[in-house]
């Protein structure tokens, strides 16, 4: 197999990265003859980097796609799909020995990214059962489903001795309930409502590097004038440690665009054990059918809290519901996706 990405890097905290590097360090590992090719982003993962221009033009990556003779596998940055989409026509008329595309963040697609993923060869791989269901409509059976992605070794729970530790070393109160969110610090996800919370809780947001410090100002400044908000918004090597320390997880995003379809950081909060407040985002309204995750259906303060209250009472095991969305699982699946091809 061939991995093309321009997502791989050292220190990912970022939805596609993450996918991108969680999956390709697994497929390494499990067929150390793939070729790993970069462009934009170096990484320790690469074999080759290319530069390479914004339609993927390059008499050298021609050429090693002629020489290798493999399926290949895409995993691009999606912030514009029409871009992605003219790149995945332009690389599906040269990977002639298969193409498939990790396809990380839903969106409505345009008449021309419907035009350029259909007339394309490529086959689709989507992470939430409500974006396969969209592009099978437009692709048929060029589409696949994948269930992504947490490591179940690096996220498990931990007894209470080790989470009080945990609350000690991170500065943290020992005597209040922990609500716990990942993600980018933007409006747009609604993390608003973590400020409107009760002092009886502490919230801990663990904000993304790749978050602009210039953009949501307001919305920055309004979580840190409270006093029972902690922000760490450097990366953390052992980020695990803060899903540990925590009681409960909170995802609020509702808006498409702003995470990808399976949001990795509640699948990481359930591995942990935490029961997850959420809304029915993408591959969560698979996960919110199951034992110990609770629909936000509404973001007045008593509603919400409320339903935190009810998950810190009930404190249900997320964890089994988890298992299937292994990232060696989902490795394994891709790869033998790649034998099908041969």
């Amino acid at each position: 197999m061939i991995v093309l990405s321009n997502c791989l890097t050292r220190q990912s905290d970022e939805g596609c990265m993450n996918v991108a590097n969680n999956l390709v360090r697994r497929i390494k590992a499990l067929a150390p003859g793939t070729t790993v090719v970069t462009y934009q982003r170096r990484s320790p993962l690469s074999d080759v980097h290319l530069e390479l221009n914004k339609l993927l033009l390059s008499k050298d990556l021609m050429g090693l796609l002629r020489k290798k003779r493999e399926p290949v596998l895409y995993a691009p940055s999606l912030t514009r799909l029409l871009p992605a989409a003219v790149r995945i026509f332009i690389l599906s008329l040269f990977a002639k020995w298969g193409l498939q595309v990790i396809l990380a963040m839903q969106s409505e697609p345009g008449f021309l990214v419907r035009l350029l993923l259909k007339l394309s060869r490529a086959e689709l791989v989507v992470l939430s059962q409500s974006a396969f269901e969209q592009y099978r409509a437009l692709v048929g059976k060029r589409v696949r489903y994948l269930k992504v992605g947490v490591d179940l070794d690096r996220f498990c729970p931990v007894c209470p001795e080790e989470k009080l530790r945990l609350r000690e070393a991170y500065h943290l109160p020992k005597d209040k309930p922990i609500v716990l969110h990942v993600g980018h610090l933007k409006a747009g996800r609604n993390i608003s409502c973590l400020a409107d919370l009760d002092d009886r809780y502490h919230v801990v947001l663990v904000a993304s590097t790749l978050t602009i410090p210039s953009r949501d100002a307001e919305l920055r400044a309004l979580l840190e004038s409270r006093e029972n908000v902690t922000i760490f918004d450097a990366y953390c090597p052992d980020i695990q440690q803060l899903y540990q320390l925590s009681d409960v997880y909170l995802f609020p995003v509702s808006r498409s665009g702003m995470c990808i379809d399976s949001p990795l950081s509640a699948l990481e909060a359930a591995a942990c054990g935490l029961p997850v407040v959420t809304t029915p985002f993408g591959e969560l309204a698979q996960l919110i059918l199951c034992e110990g995750f609770y629909e936000i259906t509404s973001f007045e303060k008593d509603r919400l809290q409320e339903l935190l209250d009810l998950a810190l009472k009930e404190q249900k095991d997320t964890r089994k519901s988890v298992m299937k969305y292994d990232w060696n699982k989902a490795a394994c699946q891709l790869l033998e996706n790649r034998r099908a091809h041969k």
